[in-house]
C-alpha cells in the first residue's frame, strides 16, 4: 500500500499539472478554432 504521504504528493503534482494544462487549452481554444477554420477554407479553397 502507498503511504497516503505518498499518495497527497501524486494527486497535488498531478492536480497543479493539470490546472496548468487546462488554463492552456481554455487560453488557446479561441486561437485553435480559428486556426481550423482557415484550414478548412484552405481545403475548400483547393
Amino acid at each position: 500500500m502507498p503511504l497516503p504521504v505518498g499518495d497527497k504528493l501524486i494527486h497535488g503534482y498531478f492536480g497543479i499539472k493539470w490546472m496548468v494544462v487546462w488554463s492552456v487549452i481554455k487560453y488557446d481554444i479561441p486561437y485553435l478554432d480559428i486556426k481550423i477554420r482557415r484550414i478548412i477554407k484552405n481545403i475548400k479553397i483547393e
